[in-house]
């Protein structure tokens, strides 16, 4: 402890500020100058001391080397002497807070090691993370080709099935060789527009959508399902109210998830039995409904869901595809799918697709090869 008046003269000192503080004079430093005794420190604590001699108090920290020759910390405090209201001078008092400077240090310092590994175990993490990620991209895409795989084979099933049995029918002279070449040359562009289209919408995420003639589309389903439907006495009935307006759609997706419902339709039905084929407008002519209605058993309540997941399937050989893809390629184009039961026994199956009216754009992209396959069910 010091005190030092208005005219910064050193005017009483304690032992311990004499051995900490003016250790250079063994006489003692009463009388002296502050700057005097100070040194170089005088610029570091004149601010300190120009508040106190204001009449504020101050305080201020330094680093200092003690009598052993170890460095240490010193907080010092000015507390201004005030008499009939002018400062006369001030009260000094130093305090060692080595300890507590070298606590907040080691604090700092387990704070900085703490951040450092931290940091390191984010880096870690960030990669592991990183090749997980990898690992899922890898694997989506395996299973996205895989599932592309199975709709292609679906999809080609049905007209390569005729294909071949017309070739058989030609080869038994079942059929007129002019009839039979013809039927052989659209089923074979039928499978060809398929893979054509799968490939293309592969490498370019998108699907062709143009404005198509419901009618059109219904009768071409009906064509192409007509071979399998005759060999087992099924009558295909077309029902289509007149003038509808046009729907925008790629023809050859939607022909094929439109001919997966009917396909589906004649393997539920009986021998010698009918299927509807319906198409309406419905919401004041901006949506077309097309309905497809069997007399079959029907689909349980409790699987009318699942029949629309992929590889979920009740028949015997069955793929699961089927109406998983019809559904997806009915999404795709911004409609929806929904199986319904017949009050005269059976299914109905009714998909709504929106008209160029109704707000469906001529063109669409993909923004990935997953969602590719779930939004364009992967040109089948």
């Amino acid at each position: 402890m010091a005190y030092i008046d208005r005219n910064q003269r050193y005017r009483y000192t304690n032992m311990r500020f004499r051995r900490w503080v003016a250790s250079e004079y063994p006489e003692g430093v009463i009388g002296m100058q502050v700057a005097q005794v100070s040194g170089e420190r005088y610029q570091f604590i004149r601010p300190s001391i120009e508040r106190a001699l204001s009449g504020r108090a101050s305080s201020h920290e330094e680093l200092i080397l003690a009598p052993d020759g170890k460095p240490c910390w010193l907080r010092t405090t000015l507390v201004p002497d005030m008499q009939a209201g002018e400062v006369c001078g001030y009260v000094l008092l130093t305090t060692d807070i080595t300890r507590s400077k070298q606590a907040e240090q080691a604090l700092a310092d387990e704070r900085q090691r703490y951040a450092e590994q931290l940091e390191r175990q984010i880096a870690e993490r960030t990669t592991q993370l990183r090749e997980l990620q990898a690992r899922l991209v890898d694997a989506e895409r395996l299973s996205a080709a895989e599932q592309m795989a199975g709709a292609v084979a679906h999809a080609i099933n049905n007209p390569l099935t005729a294909l071949i049995g017309v070739t058989e029918m030609a080869q038994q002279h079942m059929l007129e060789s002019a009839t039979a070449l013809q039927r052989v040359r659209l089923l074979a562009r039928r499978i060809e527009e398929v893979v054509q289209s799968t490939l293309w919408m592969y490498r370019q995420g998108q699907v062709d959508l143009c404005e198509e003639c419901p009618e059109a589309l219904v009768n071409w389903v009906k064509l192409e399902v007509s071979e399998r439907a005759r060999a087992r006495d099924i009558d295909i009935r077309i029902r289509v109210a007149a003038a509808l307006p046009k729907i925008v759609a790629d023809r050859t997706l939607l022909c094929s998830a439109i001919g997966c419902v009917v396909e589906n339709a004649v393997q539920a039905s009986g021998d010698g039995s009918a299927i509807w084929i319906d198409a309406e407008p419905i919401h004041d002519r901006k949506v077309i409904r097309i309905s497809v209605l069997d007399d079959g058993p029907g689909i349980p309540q409790e699987l009318r869901e699942k029949v629309l997941e992929p590889f979920f399937t009740t028949k015997s050989g069955g793929t699961g595809f089927g109406l998983a893809i019809a559904s997806a390629v009915v999404q795709g184009h911004g409609g929806s799918l929904r199986i319904l039961e017949r009050t005269e026994g059976g299914t109905r199956v009714e998909i709504d697709l929106l008209t160029a009216r109704g707000g469906a754009r001529a063109s669409t992209s993909v923004t990935s090869f997953a969602a590719m396959t779930k939004a364009t069910a992967l040109s089948v």
